[in-house]
């Protein structure tokens, strides 16, 4: 019998199963639920309407098949956490960034932590963990070993891809084509982080095309599952992207994003203060947890021995807001949305009256939902000026934002001072004083033709 002639007989011996068991569903009352085919045990699923679904008897071997499981069967499972928040096992992660935010040594910093069990920028700790590491860009003699050293790394709990071996012969490592013998070489093994640099390199079609980079990251999505090891790709930003959404701006098609689950972006900083970091690292995007707040980081130079000097992270402070305006205020955007512009009027409006304390600037502001970095943002671009009294710091609008509160006068025909034939336009305050007005629109003061009628006044 052909395997058509197979495929339609067992067809028709589903049809007449549903419609032996449709009709004795009144009387066993079934209610569309689940319910077990006598022939091969296999799980059929009965709408309450009078369509049903059965399934087809046993594949023969090697035949192709769909796999239903029912979501009764599937048991709810918590997130397992490398770093709460931030990397989970069996779950892709991008890490982006414009090229000099040490983004590479970020990730090596992160699987030193891991290796050791240290603490975590946040302060958590690591249990020790395995790492497998692949770079298409640095040598890891020359690179990746001394960072890693310099980062206090447990080495032996960390591997470098740094080749195969194809029909005898050794050849680099594709990570488009060669994920399979990778998978060979890790399955059964206890492996907790994989770091692959750049994620670009597993797309072997084009990158800005969302089915390409699907095919090409699948396979290391689903190495990561079956060995329950985070996932994490480095990328770039895209040129030009500067004041985007921070997950628009990783290189190549949406889809490396759409597919992480959690999407990191790193990024120096131009707003950096005193003692503050400067470079941030933070959460752009997170399907599995809160996707926002970061920390600030430096890297620092650091002599290994043997006159190899190389970079390493030093952790900052943690850093509130989301990643649009933890960038926007960093990369000194030039519109941060209207968040930004909220900050700015609130700050205006609050200090217009004088000199407030800046703890319960702070402190008005977060019952606002203005995030502190917004604020400082807004601070920067309006130029608030900050002075310390004791132990007390107090924020102030600068000369040019304190508005008169003088009473002002329509604008007169009052003449020339000197010439009384010669009529000039002025602007006067309660106190009679000529003033000079920063305000649009207000013609030129020298010709009488030009008038406005009210003008106001800052001082």
């Amino acid at each position: 019998m052909s395997i058509i002639s197979e495929n339609r007989a067992a067809l028709e011996r589903a049809k007449q199963e549903v419609r032996a068991f449709t009709a004795s569903s009144p009387a066993n009352g079934h209610k569309g639920r689940l319910s077990t085919s006598s022939d091969s045990g296999t799980q059929i699923a009965v709408p309450a309407s009078n369509r049903a679904l059965s399934a087809v008897p046993a594949p023969s071997p090697g035949q192709d098949v769909v796999i239903l499981t029912s979501t009764a069967k599937i048991k709810p499972e918590a997130i397992d956490w490398l770093w709460e928040g931030w990397l989970a096992k069996g779950k892709a992660h991008i890490l982006a960034g414009e090229a000099g935010t040490g983004k590479t040594t970020i990730a090596l910093s992160l699987a030193a932590i891991l290796s050791r069990g240290g603490l975590w920028p946040d302060g958590t700790g690591a249990k020790p963990g395995n790492i497998v590491i692949w770079s298409g860009e640095d040598d890891p003699a020359d690179t990746i070993v001394p960072r890693l050293i310099a980062a206090g790394a447990d080495r032996a709990r960390i591997f470098c891809v740094t080749g195969v071996v194809v029909k005898g012969k050794r050849c680099f490592f594709d990570p488009a084509s060669d994920t399979d013998l990778l998978r060979e070489k890790l399955v059964g093994k206890p492996v907790d982080l994989i770091i692959v640099d750049p994620i670009v390199s597993a797309i072997s079609g084009d990158a800005h095309k969302g089915n390409d980079v699907r095919r090409g990251l699948q396979p290391l999505v689903d190495l990561g599952q079956e060995l329950g090891a985070a996932i994490l790709g480095i990328t770039h930003f895209s040129k030009g992207t500067q004041g985007k959404n921070p997950t628009d701006r990783v290189t190549g098609s949406v889809a490396f994003a759409a597919l992480a689950r959690i999407v990191l972006v790193a990024a120096k900083r131009t707003d950096a203060q005193e003692g503050e970091s400067t470079r941030i690292l933070c959460r752009s995007k997170a399907n599995i947890t809160q996707d926002d707040g970061g920390f600030g980081y430096d890297l620092t130079l650091v002599n290994i021995g043997n006159d190899i000097i190389v970079s390493r992270v030093a952790w900052g402070e943690r850093i509130e807001g989301t990643a649009r305006e933890i960038l926007d205020a960093a990369e000194g955007s030039s519109d941060y949305g209207e968040a930004g512009h909220e900050a700015r009027d609130f700050l205006i409006d609050l200090l217009s009256d004088g000199e407030k304390p800046a703890a319960e600037i702070f402190a008005f502001a977060k019952k606002n939902g203005i995030t502190e970095r917004t604020l400082n943002r807004a601070k920067k671009d309006i130029r608030i000026m900050s002075k310390r009294e004791g132990k007390i710091w107090f924020w102030h609008l600068p000369a040019s934002r304190i508005k008169s509160t003088l009473p002002m006068f329509p604008l007169t025909n009052i003449g020339n001072l000197e010439d009384e034939n010669t009529p000039q336009t002025r602007a006067v305050t309660g106190f009679g004083q000529d003033c000079q007005s920063s305000a649009e629109n207000i013609g030129n003061l020298e010709n009488p033709d030009q008038k406005t009628d009210w003008i106001e006044v800052e001082i």
